[in-house]
């Protein structure tokens, strides 16, 4: 990312010192789609479409101020509304643990916490339909650089993208613990981690529901309205880099409380692999437990092959949302830090009704 940093000038308060300082960064995602559908998902999807979508358009201001705090704002505009996409204030508490509050993503899962500048493929997986995402909260978040560990604990609020969070319905706890047992310095590792979240919804309503791994696409499973009062969620993640090479999985497991008596066991999860032709590999982020930018080794930019198989189950019981898997396979060629083109092709198969084949490709320049 190439940033702007302002320096501005300091009233220097109890002998202290130091210069507050702004980072800018932007964002354009630019996707095309095509599809094949069988006439049994046409009925649930629509007909097949080629076009072209603007994903993500994103400014971004960060930085940090005398006493140990930071913030963060983001906003995308991709949609036709303006939206945040971060919204929040971090004062450092002690070496290695902070206190974050405002509109962020809550602490869950590798996947959902590596920002989509550097996820493998254009969209996440399936098991992302499970996990939450973005609300108001606050969160207490740390790291024990001896050990590799992470750790994370918060509570939010459900909000809007525009950051609106009213009453006391809708309040969730949401944990995550991840550590690297072995790393070296060349920079390969094991990762493994896991999460947790209680959620209460709001008005005892639930809606689940999920599009084949293409923004573009209409959702083909969905669960409608569940009568449920609260869930909790668990979830599972392990990752390895070794050189050039990595796989990484995750399961996710959501038992939902029904209104009237009974629970309806939701599950989702996925597996990946990936593979530098070039010879980089993924950058391995201990302070947050998550996967960074890949910078090329040369002129020539970098090139990734990698495959998913990924999976969604909102049938059970009273709940019948419809079951879905994705085999996906990408290819990624970094033109340099900043630019990133990318190729997904997609089979979904939908319970009872046949695959759907789905090609994308994306520009994507984060500047």
């Amino acid at each position: 990312m190439i940033r702007a940093t302002a320096f501005v000038p300091l009233v220097v308060l109890a002998g202290c010192s130091a210069t507050p300082q702004l980072r800018l960064a932007a964002r354009i995602d630019g996707d095309f789609t095509s599809t094949s559908l069988p006439k049994r998902i046409e009925a649930i999807a629509g007909p097949p479409v080629t076009t072209f979508e603007l994903r993500r358009a994103r400014l971004d201001a960060r930085g940090d101020v005398p006493g140990g705090t930071s913030y963060r704002v983001m906003l995308d505009f991709a949609s036709g509304i303006t939206e945040f996409k971060n919204a929040w204030l971090e004062q450092r508490l002690a070496e290695g643990a902070a206190l974050r509050a405002g509109y962020m993503t809550e602490p869950f899962g590798l996947e959902r916490r590596t920002s989509t500048r550097h996820v493998t493929f254009l969209e996440r997986s399936l098991a992302d339909t499970l996990m939450p995402g973005r609300n108001a909260g606050a969160m207490l978040h740390g790291t024990l650089p001896e050990f590799d560990t992470t750790l994370a604990a918060g509570v939010f609020k459900d909000a809007t993208p525009q950051g609106l969070a009213v009453g006391t319905a809708g309040v969730h706890f949401t944990a995550r613990a991840t550590v690297a047992p072995w790393r070296n310095a060349a920079g390969d590792v094991v990762h493994v981690g896991t999460g947790y979240s209680h959620r209460r919804f709001e008005g005892n309503v639930v809606r689940i529901r999920a599009r084949p791994e293409a923004h573009s696409v209409s959702h083909l499973v969905d669960t409608g309205n569940i009568a449920a009062i609260q869930a909790d969620l668990l979830g599972i993640e392990v990752a390895i880099v070794l050189g050039r090479w990595s796989v990484q999985a995750e399961a996710v497991h959501a038992r939902h409380d029904l209104d009237g008596g009974g629970v309806a066991d939701l599950t989702s999860g996925y597996v990946q692999g990936s593979v530098f032709l070039t010879g980089e590999r993924r950058a391995y982020r201990s302070a947050t437990a998550t996967f960074g930018r890949v910078v090329p080794r040369a002129a020539r930019g970098a090139w990734e092959v990698a495959v998913r198989l990924s999976h969604l189950d909102l049938d059970d019981g009273r709940v019948q949302g419809g079951r879905l898997t994705d085999a996906t396979l990408g290819v990624n060629w970094y033109a340099d830090r900043n630019m990133r083109i990318m190729w997904n092709l997609t089979a979904a198969r939908l319970a009872g009704a046949d695959t759907a084949v789905i090609a994308q490709l994306r520009l994507q320049v984060d500047l």
